[in-house]
């Protein structure tokens, strides 16, 4: 099954979801999770989650709450984190318009329901105080090391607290800096636990040491070097990692496309290459979905 070039194809599978929650404060500032006019799209909207002080949303799956045991509990879900690039989870300083990379991968997972995915958007940023659309110092960005760290609690949280994560699985995937600690994590960068499948989309792979090695399933979608500046050493990561045997690596160049090809649309700054793309970087995401967290895209 081939995706079209936008997102619209997938709108039409994505099933209402309802807000289930009040707002929550995990730090002392307010996060845009907590904002019930978030634009999601598509009636798209989740219950607000705090996660060891990481706000999130989370998207459940058509059947929730299904219960194959009898003990209360819904069976077997897969988690998977959705993790934002360097410029937040969010388009505008009002905190109401998703990124459309972030808007794109959630859809993309949820398109099939029967798949029993459980997806969480992690809002990193704001419940820390730092808005990069509200003109905050870039120098308060939280550093790598912190967002390593939060993969490590979400991982964590997905195994010790959702009871029904039990017979599933816990997936790490990101756009831009996103991508980037998502490869970081699975790379070891961090001491601990590991996800059961990483995927970088267009992100970037300064950590590159001649003995790195992925510690779990890890896919990296790129742009094309020539053209995003920020994944100008994911081929020297790429041939560093073959050369230590990496556990189930792949790594997918898309000779041409820009950075942010997930946003793609028909805007003429966008061209042929980044709408190809797109839809081939979602096809690999189903596809490695199903080879390592036992779904059943069927896409070919």
């Amino acid at each position: 099954m081939a995706l079209p070039k936008t997102s619209n194809f997938l709108s039409q599978f994505v099933l209402p979801l309802t807000l289930t929650t009040g707002a929550l404060s995990c730090y002392a500032q307010e996060s845009p999770c907590n904002n019930d006019d978030i634009d999601w799209g598509q009636e798209m909207e989740g219950e607000v989650m705090c996660i060891d002080g990481q706000e999130a949303r989370v998207f459940k799956p058509e059947g929730w709450g299904s219960d194959g045991d009898g003990d209360g509990i819904p069976d077997g879900f897969n988690a998977w984190y959705v993790l934002h690039g360097s410029s937040g989870a969010f388009l505008d300083k009002e905190g109401k318009v998703i990124a459309n990379d972030v808007r794109l991968l959630t859809q993309t997972l949820m398109s099939d329901p029967s798949q029993n995915n459980m997806v969480i958007v992690v809002d990193q940023y704001s419940p820390r105080g730092y808005f990069p659309h509200q003109g905050s110092d870039p120098e308060d960005k939280p550093s790598r090391k912190e967002r390593l760290k939060d993969i490590s609690s979400l991982i964590e949280f997905a195994r010790g607290d959702l009871d029904f994560v039990t017979n599933g699985k816990v997936g790490i995937i990101g756009n831009s800096q996103g991508g980037e600690v998502a490869t970081m994590h699975a790379l070891g960068h961090i001491e601990g636990v590991r996800a059961d499948f990483y995927m970088s989309f267009y992100g970037g792979c300064g950590y590159r040491e001649e003995g790195s090695k992925n510690q779990a399933p890890l896919v990296i979608a790129s742009s094309d070097p020539n053209k995003d500046e920020v994944v100008r050493y994911c081929p020297e990561l790429k041939e560093n990692i073959e050369a230590n045997e990496g556990i189930d690596f792949d790594f997918k160049m898309y000779p041409g496309a820009q950075h942010g090809f997930l946003r793609a649309d028909d805007d003429p700054k966008w061209n042929v290459e980044d709408l190809y793309a797109q839809d081939g970087a979602l096809n690999l995401l189903m596809r490695r979905a199903d080879e390592f967290m036992g779904t059943d895209y069927g896409v070919v």
